[in-house]
């Protein structure tokens, strides 16, 4: 007849005092609390197939009696159906650290590492979208549990304070992520795909970055740029910037290892540039003026050519260029970005003047074609772009009294 164990209390327990040898209080079925000098656990015991095994259950009283006995009648009916109750408990501590590391916050971010076809200030750029609007909300959470109605709700926040196109382009963002944790198989299915846009959200109204294609307002905010007053490097990085229709980033970050004045180019490396392509951009002699006037005053300063007039090591401020042309008086009018619009609009209607074709300025452009040799040549069209940029370069001088 087997022996009958007699269930174990709270107040034994509690009475029950640390001592240095072991002592193992058993409450039947397996379960058993061992007290020693320094504390009071629970040990479930059992057999599987003829083998003895012992699983921890947690320290009393952080791990209740009533609890202990729960985990062990848990575990007694995985026995019944010829389950390794460690087994399992391994198997669930492995998908709860699984878990842990498959929050949005992780995969997200796990996501943009894995962006090698934009620049690091892109990159960057996204990552402050999601800390500013995602991660309070979301972040935390296990992405294989977050419902599609879930994000939606925290996208129409951001949508609620009127910034519309920040809306549209977090959805794009996050459908994104998605998209890139269903392949990768951390989730089994993309819960963004269950989303129509273009119902969920208002209308999102595409905004040019002001810019001016009126030939009478460019020749007004070329001869004011010819006068402004200012440290020295926002005032060459305001001149050179309509001659060479760079994206902001790329001048106030132009390194002096990047200017080749014998060859008449600048070289980008791939890392500075938006689709992550190295581009050539052609100077015209009146560039490499510009070049040569600022040349004395950063060259042997910093390795950059429009330094911080605060930090020798760190270049021009991403709005410097912005804030000079405010007080220009061209608030509205146009942004140091939107001299690409202009370039790129003057340049495709001046076309039967200057002969090149759509191709070649939209190469000078860095818009990356489909034609293979577009991405992986960034001297393709070189000789075009010369006559090109020249030819821009004698337009804008022209506008100057």
């Amino acid at each position: 007849m087997p022996r009958i164990t007699k269930p174990l209390s709270d107040t034994e327990i509690k009475k029950t005092k640390y001592v240095d040898k072991k002592i193992k209080l058993s409450d039947g079925g397996g379960l058993c609390l061992i007290i020693t000098n320094a504390s009071k656990r629970w040990q479930f015991d059992y057999s599987f197939k003829k083998k003895r095994n012992s699983l921890s259950l947690g320290i009393y009283p952080n791990v209740s009696l009533k609890n202990a006995r729960d985990q062990r009648d848990k575990y007694k009916v995985l026995l019944a159906n010829n389950q390794n109750p460690g087994e399992i408990k391994k198997e669930n501590l492995e998908k709860e650290k699984l878990g842990q590391s498959n929050t949005f916050y992780l995969v997200s971010r796990e996501y943009l590492s894995r962006r090698t076809d934009i620049s690091e200030a892109h990159i960057n750029k996204l990552e402050r979208v999601l800390e500013r609007d995602i991660d309070i909300f979301i972040g935390n959470k296990n992405i294989k549990d977050i419902k599609a109605l879930e994000v939606l709700d925290v996208i129409k926040k951001i949508e609620s304070r009127g910034a519309v196109e920040t809306a549209h382009r977090t959805f794009n963002l996050i459908e994104r992520i998605f998209k890139y944790a269903t392949t990768i198989k951390r989730i089994d299915h993309n819960v963004m795909a269950d989303i129509d846009k273009n119902i969920a959200l208002k209308p999102a109204q595409s905004k040019n970055l002001a810019h001016t294609t009126d030939l009478n307002v460019l020749e007004d905010i070329m001869n004011s740029i010819e006068h402004y007053r200012g440290d020295m490097s926002t005032k060459i990085a305001l001149k050179i910037t309509p001659y060479l229709f760079l994206r902001p980033f790329n001048i106030r970050t132009m390194e002096w290892d990047e200017v080749d004045f014998t060859k008449k180019v600048l070289s980008i490396p791939a890392e500075k540039m938006k689709m992550k392509k190295a581009h050539l951009v052609p100077l015209s002699d009146s560039v490499i003026g510009m070049l040569k006037e600022i040349e004395p005053y950063t060259k042997h300063k910093s390795g950059y050519v429009f330094m911080s007039p605060i930090n020798t090591k760190k270049p021009l401020s991403d709005n410097a260029i912005n804030l000079a042309l405010k007080r220009l008086g061209f608030k509205n009018i146009t942004v140091a970005h939107g001299f690409r619009h202009t370039a790129s609009t003057m340049l495709h209607e001046n076309i039967h003047i200057h002969k090149i074709n759509s191709d070649v300025i939209e190469a000078q452009l860095a818009h990356i074609k489909n034609d293979v040799r577009a991405v992986y040549n960034k001297a393709i069209y070189l000789d075009e772009r010369i006559i090109l940029m020249q030819w821009w370069s004698d337009f804008l001088d022209s506008l100057k009294i």
